[in-house]
């Protein structure tokens, strides 16, 4: 994995932490104990940003198995997502919303790690 690659991922956890942390302080006076699934969302959003991140490095270089690779890192992905997704929508649809939210959330942490890119470089 490449410098770039590392720091982008490392400075993206990062802002996924403040974030979840944030929101869930907030969320936790109005939903209680239902705020930790926005937590958990924006982990797995992480975790599919991390594996998506890595599968597409490894066929971009053109390393030996990327295709497959990427590929098995689609079906991972979708069971991460999906299992817990669909196992806490059985149980209640505003805890599947809070845990989508968090799960889309991870979409800020990506915009923030450009603007600040885009500061730092001068573009």
């Amino acid at each position: 994995m490449g410098d770039e690659l590392k720091h982008l991922l490392k400075t993206i956890g990062l802002y996924d932490l403040i974030i979840g942390c944030i929101v869930s302080i907030i969320l936790w006076r109005f939903f209680g104990s239902a705020a930790i699934l926005f937590l958990s969302g924006i982990g797995l959003g992480f975790i599919n940003f991390l594996i998506n991140s890595c599968a597409t490095r490894k066929m971009v270089d053109k390393q030996k198995g990327g295709g497959i690779t990427y590929i098995l890192s689609l079906f991972v992905r979708i069971i991460v997502i999906c299992g817990p997704a669909i196992i806490i929508f059985t149980q209640s649809e505003v805890s599947f919303f809070i845990f989508i939210s968090g799960y889309i959330s991870q979409i800020l942490s990506i915009v923030c790690y450009g603007v600040n890119l885009r500061r730092r470089e001068g573009v």
